[in-house]
């Protein structure tokens, strides 16, 4: 019996392998290419059959090692492989990886295959030393290391179902990679109709994902382009400065204008609440600083020392001190309790201005395309960030002070611990220049404004953008704000403002 199988297997090889291959042949299975390696076909020959005519599945790790272990030679594994890179829509796994290096495959198109489908694992470092002994270059550990697992579409979560991946392991992928969209009952229910079981159910209806937004105010400012935008410590309310010397406040929650500040007597390029959010303090072309009283909307103070425009403004956070960056290329720290400055920064540092959260640092982006940060207890220069091509427009602390960010109008944003001033990454899909930044109150996520009128939500640990809130085909972002709540985002393009609520 077990002779007259193998012989129907012979037979059955050597008809497909006869064939001329044309588009009406139907493209292998898996149970066809596992069956025609038992039966021992040749594997050249197979590996040319696949080449031809393809296959109706997805290549997995497990999948090529148990050919392995059957007998597969290396020429088909390779195939297979080749053809798994070729057509596979999947994150790559450690499996497969392990596999396709050992199988000879070519590591640029790895490589490739790494940075275009993504992977589902984060790779340790014993990981990638047993890759490199199996004769990994260095062009697909590189890859490795910058990659992150990628987090699952609504698609992906489907497909895996239909391709007949376990409950668990796509319970264990959820879990581990997280999902870049909100589930709806409906999107569950459609799950289970595909099979999945309630492991799985669960595991999607609790999976981290990036915060969604939905815009509920497009108010027009009148104010002849916005270049500034802030919210109240409480996110009740939000200012914007203008380009006809006027500052607005505006009621978040129901896009009210609340009341309009004038005194300025040129156009105004920044504006920023106190801590307690008793007054708020704005900058612009004519070289002063105007300290207002949020609840009267009384001017109580002037700060005057400038040269220059002032582009930036920061409280620290206990609220004694106010840092301004100037197109004079200095930063001043003034001291709220007597308005003057106590300190002057000089340089061509003067396009922006951040404190760190705990207020011992100072950070300062220049027009020499530097990011600098200093003591700001002492005015001390720490050091010096350098890799920018152009001017730093922004720069912004993490919550948690681990990170600062830059973006710069050569169209890059850079991520630097803030410990040693390491460069960890930079973002490179914004087109023209990155004017505002903000960190979402968790530090998971950075959102951006640029020049090329897009507004994009980055994940701060991969470099991933995960989502548009505004994606126009005219006209800029120079504005940019996030409540201390993260339950509003603000953002303006020309005159119009943009007003997006947490998607709870």
């Amino acid at each position: 019996m077990l002779l007259t199988h193998i012989a129907s297997l012979l037979f059955l090889s050597t008809f497909v392998l006869a064939q001329t291959p044309s588009p009406a042949q139907k493209p292998l299975t898996q149970a066809q290419v596992l069956q025609l390696v038992e039966a021992g076909v040749d594997n050249e020959q197979l590996a040319r059959t696949v080449e031809a005519q393809g296959l109706d599945f997805e290549v997995s790790g497990d999948y090529l090692a148990a050919l392995r272990q059957k007998g597969a030679l290396p020429v088909l594994l390779k195939a297979l492989g080749a053809r798994a890179l070729k057509t596979g829509k999947n994150a790559l796994d450690e499996d497969l990886l392990r596999e396709l290096v050992a199988a000879g495959l070519d590591s640029v198109a790895l490589a490739q295959a790494v940075l275009e489908r993504g992977i589902d694992f984060q790779p340790a470092a014993d990981f990638l030393q047993s890759l490199q002994a199996a004769g990994a270059p260095e062009v697909l550990l590189k890859a490795l290391r910058e990659a992150f697992p990628k987090p699952l579409t609504k698609e992906q979560v489907l497909n895996l179902l239909a391709s007949g991946v376990s409950s668990d392991r796509l319970t264990a992928l959820v879990r581990r990679r997280g999902l870049n969209f909100k589930p709806t009952e409906e999107y569950l229910d459609s799950l289970r109709v595909a099979g999945a079981n309630e492991g799985v159910v669960k595991a999607v209806e609790e999976a981290k994902r990036p915060p969604s937004f939905a815009l509920i105010h497009k108010l027009e400012s009148g104010q002849l382009g916005v270049r500034s935008v802030a919210f109240s410590p409480d996110g009740r309310l939000l200012a914007s400065a203008g380009g006809n010397k006027t500052v607005k406040l505006w009621e978040a929650a129901e896009g009210r204008e609340v009341r309009t500040l004038e005194g300025h007597t040129a156009d105004v390029r920044a504006v920023a609440f106190s801590p307690d959010g008793i007054h708020l303090a704005s900058g612009g072309y004519d070289e002063t600083i105007r300290v207002w009283e949020v609840r009267t909307g009384r001017e109580p103070r002037t700060l005057a020392g400038h040269t220059g425009a002032v582009n930036s403004l920061d409280f620290s956070p206990d609220g004694r001190y106010l840092a301004s960056a100037s197109l004079d290329g200095t930063i001043r720290l003034w001291e709220m309790a007597t308005g003057i400055t106590v300190r002057t920064l000089k340089g061509k540092i003067g396009r922006s201005v951040a404190f760190s959260p705990d207020a011992r640092l100072l950070a300062g982006g220049g027009y020499d395309s530097t990011v600098r940060i200093w003591d700001a207890g002492t005015g001390n220069e720490i050091r010096t960030l350098t890799g920018h091509r152009e001017v730093v427009d922004c720069v912004a602390f993490s919550p948690d002070g681990r990170y600062l960010a830059s973006s710069s109008s050569d169209g890059t944003i850079k991520l630097w611990e803030v410990s040693n001033g390491r460069e960890l990454r930079t973002l490179t899909d914004h087109m023209l220049a990155v004017w505002r930044l903000a960190f979402t109150p968790d530090g998971r996520y950075l959102v951006s404004g640029s020049a090329d009128a897009k507004l994009r939500l980055w994940e701060v640990e991969s470099g991933l953008e995960v989502t548009r809130l505004l994606d126009q085909t005219i006209g800029t972002v120079p504005a940019l704000a996030i409540s201390a709540d993260g339950k509003y985002v603000a953002a303006a393009e020309d005159d119009t403002l943009f007003v997006w609520r947490a998607d709870d």
